[in-house]
């Protein structure tokens, strides 16, 4: 017999292929049964069967809940793989790999940590010994609040005002409730409650269920405006790091020029004067105080 120079798999009775090395991703689990045949160059033929059992597949994979690692804050690493029957972490934390079978772990990262770069790594491994890795770097962020209102409408319905505002995470802690504050000139101050989940860079509309009058008197339709003002209603040892952004206002008097109620006042201090005007203006401030009239 001549030296055999092509070989024919035949694989699960129903695929075929004439590479001498193949690959092949069998559709069912168990039992599986793999003929080969080689035919040599003066056309003799030998086979053989054999059975492979075929195991679910192996992946290794997890998410991260929040997305960004941050100082302090509990983070979540849910374990998706299928086809494990051990798992192996390595949360980067200098604790090594160690055996894990817990669905979900929860981790924190010490401020220590900022700014530095941690590689995180999910070992899996069924009982026939295969094993699948799934590899994941993430930097460690300061924890730090800022919760921005950036969008503020309102619109006159019936004589009553719907007031809605887009608040928006632009700190690193998730935020999760806040005290909303609506005022206008004529009504007071409305107090409402957000309740919800902003991770960083998520924004979310957010429309009163309070619907103040927006009846105008000759006094103060030059006066016009709607305010919004957001505090964080949750115990935090962090500080909101930028209060400028806390506050939005409306003008809804047209093209009138709007000076908001300055404070503190009175004060010795210094003073916020803040003004609302829909085109680009000049704008001249004076000031009366125990001594007289000046200008800015």
């Amino acid at each position: 017999m001549g030296s055999s120079n092509e070989t024919n798999w035949l694989i699960n009775l129903q695929f075929t292929n004439i590479e001498t090395n193949t690959a092949f991703n069998f559709p069912t689990t168990g039992i599986q049964f793999v003929n080969l045949e080689a035919v040599s160059d003066q056309a003799c033929a030998l086979d053989t069967t054999f059975e492979i059992n075929v195991q679910d597949e192996l992946h290794a994979d997890f998410s991260v809940s929040p997305s960004i690692i941050v100082s302090d804050i509990p983070i979540v690493f849910n374990n998706l793989s299928i086809g494990s029957d051990s798992s192996y972490w390595n949360f980067g934390d200098g604790n090594g790999f160690n055996l894990n079978s817990n669905p979900l772990n929860q981790i924190i990262y010490p401020a220590s940590l900022n700014g530095s770069s941690v590689q995180v790594s999910l070992i899996t491994n069924n009982n026939i010994g295969c094993r699948d890795t799934s590899v994941q770097d993430f930097q460690i962020k300061e924890a730090f609040f800022d919760i921005n209102l950036q969008t503020l409408f309102a619109q006159d319905i019936n004589g009553f005002l719907t007031v809605g505002v887009e608040l928006q995470n632009i700190g690193t802690i998730p935020i999760e409730n806040l005290d909303l504050l609506l005022k206008t000139p004529e009504n007071g101050l409305v107090l409402e409650n957000w309740i919800g989940s902003l991770a960083q860079n998520e924004s979310e509309i957010y429309i009163f269920s309070a619907h103040p009058s927006a009846f105008i008197s000759t006094q103060d339709e030059t006066e016009r405006f709607v305010c919004v003002e957001a505090q964080n209603s949750n115990e935090s040892i962090y500080l909101d790091v930028n209060l400028d952004n806390n506050t939005t206002c409306k003008n809804i008097e047209g093209t009138a020029l709007v000076l908001l109620p300055v404070y503190p006042n009175p004060s010795s201090e210094d003073l916020i004067i803040s003004l609302l005007a829909t085109e680009q203006s000049s704008v001249s401030i004076s000031f009366t105080d125990k001594t007289g009239p000046y200008c800015l």
